[in-house]
This record gives C-alpha cells, structure tokens and sequence, in this order.
C-alpha cells in the first residue's frame, strides 16, 4: 500500500518480505517508513532488503532500516521454532527493540 501510493503517515514492517513486482513512482510514496530486519535472515537477506531500500530512496520516500544483527526471519514470533525450520526463530531481544523503536515512529509520525 505504501509502495502504491496510498494515503498512509507511517508504516513499519517486521522480518516482511521485500516485495519487488511494481517500482514505486517518484514522489507518490507518502509514509514514512521503518523497516525492521534480521541480520541473520535467511529468507529475506540483506541484498534484498539494500535492493528494497534503494527502490524506495529513489522514489523519493522517508525509509528508515533496522537491522537485528543475530535475528532470523519470524524474530518477533515466540512460537517461530514450532515451524521445524532453522530459517525461522524468535528473538526476544529483537522483538522488544523493534517493537520500541516501531512505536517511537509512530509516536513521533502521529504527534500534534
């Protein structure tokens, strides 16, 4: 919704998949934007996330990136391992600072 120009203040997204169908058109992403990722994420490594984040610069939007250096993919999810995958754990620490620093955004995005 972000990318498509909706009539957003602010997003934050959480271990999301990076999407890279449709390129956002310059000046039409209106929110701000904090991306919180896993430095240890194998399903969305950091290449995509550079790739996403450039995409985004590009066109103009406000796009903020946190990296949780020991965090995979589902790092905000406690029952992450019940997948039976290594790809995939919660993160405690993780979890709170993104959580933290989501709410600050919004905070910040919403005052007044």
């Amino acid at each position: 919704m972000a990318r498509a120009g909706e009539d957003l203040t602010a997003v934050a997204t959480f271990h999301a998949a990076v999407p890279s169908a449709d390129q956002p058109v310059a000046g039409k992403v209106k929110p701000r934007i904090l991306i919180n990722t896993g430095g240890a994420d194998p399903l969305v490594p950091k290449s995509q996330v550079d790739a996403f984040v450039k995409e985004l610069k590009d066109a103009g939007a406000n796009v903020s990136v946190i990296t949780y250096p020991n965090a995979k993919h589902s790092f905000t999810n406690p029952d992450a391992a019940k997948a039976g995958t290594d790809a995939l754990a919660y993160d405690a620490d993780a979890d709170a600072k993104s959580w933290d620093a989501s709410m600050k955004m919004f905070r910040e995005a919403f005052k007044g």
